[in-house]
């Protein structure tokens, strides 16, 4: 399936959408996803662990068709949800999908089922190297890392604008650079 459209729904409804849209259409003509990202609590002694979307009101709808027929077969399942807001670009149909770099962006980070893979890095005085994992070469992205909640802040351009996102980091070892006289 080529071609990703964008859809933006209620904050808290991402996956009810993607079931509906599931549901109601034909799957190998179109299927709806949202990336999710784990992220793992400590509550007293259980860890707890939970599936956020990696971008919060929005979904994901793959297909084969072109824009002018998929507007057409998408807009009365959206016209009928009151969780849906809209479809990203229906005003215009040339950028109506999502693009592909931002597309080829996304699958990095997401394995088969859209969940978010977890990197691996060090940290060497202010310098962070990640040595398995999505960010691996993108270490330039990471704005802020959070060692004790295993997560980074990194910056992605997704719908023509700047998003910042939390991305799962497990930092093994922090090592202060020293110098020696």
């Amino acid at each position: 399936m080529d071609n990703w459209y964008v859809l933006s729904v209620k904050s808290g409804y991402e996956e009810t959408v993607c079931e509906i849209i599931n549901k109601t259409c034909n799957k190998d003509e179109y299927y709806a996803f949202t990336p999710r990202i784990k992220l793992r609590y400590k509550n007293l002694d259980n860890n707890i662990k939970i599936y956020k979307p990696m971008f919060q009101g929005y979904i994901f709808i793959k297909s084969n068709y072109k824009p002018e027929k998929s507007l057409t077969e998408l807009m009365p399942i959206i016209k009928l949800s009151n969780c849906i807001i809209k479809l990203i670009g229906k005003d215009n149909l040339e950028n109506m999908c999502l693009d592909t770099t931002e597309k080829d962006y996304i699958l990095r980070f997401c394995d088969d089922k859209y969940l978010l893979k977890s990197s691996r890095g060090i940290i060497v005085g202010d310098k962070i190297i990640i040595d398995s994992g999505p960010l691996r070469g993108l270490e330039s992205n990471i704005k802020k890392i959070d060692r004790h909640k295993r997560k980074a802040l990194i910056e992605l351009s997704f719908l023509g604008d700047i998003r910042k996102i939390n991305v799962p980091l497990e930092i093994v070892i922090k090592v202060v650079d020293r110098v020696v006289n």
